[in-house]
């Protein structure tokens, strides 16, 4: 006596195939969010230090043509997109021959997975622009 069954013959490799990718997917998708959530932080990173650059190179920029530190604090403020005022800080040096300007802030991870690899308090970014003055300046 044959018993014939109601589903083809390729239909459970199909099934076993099928279990067998969702399980291969649960078991990489933990390191993939891992990955990505690694590059949306280093992106952050990447993008606060473009920002500290370009806003000390602006106050170096403005201390050629001034010598109040509040002018060129308010020019590097004026660079700080996306960026709360109260987590930089500026530093002014304006001599007779250059004009050099520090911005320093703090970078904490979004992610709890850098959060433990990292200090506690973040990484501080640090960048210095210098300009040299040349000619007559007016003070």
């Amino acid at each position: 006596m044959d018993v014939k069954s109601s589903r083809p013959l390729g239909a459970a490799k199909f099934s076993e195939e099928w279990g067998q990718s969702l399980t291969e997917f649960a078991l990489a998708l933990p390191i993939l969010i891992v990955i990505f959530v690694g590059i949306f932080d280093l992106g952050r990173v990447v993008y606060l230090n473009t920002v500290l650059t370009a806003a000390a190179q602006a106050g170096a920029r403005a201390g050629l043509v001034t010598t109040s530190s509040a002018t060129v604090e308010a020019a590097v403020q004026a660079r700080l997109s996306g960026i709360a005022p109260e987590q930089v800080a500026i530093t002014v040096n304006r001599t007779t021959e250059f004009s050099e300007v520090t911005v320093s802030a703090t970078f904490t991870p979004a992610t709890p997975l850098l959060s433990t690899l990292l200090p506690a308090d973040g990484i501080t970014l640090e960048r210095t622009a210098r300009m040299q003055l040349l000619g007559d300046v007016v003070p």
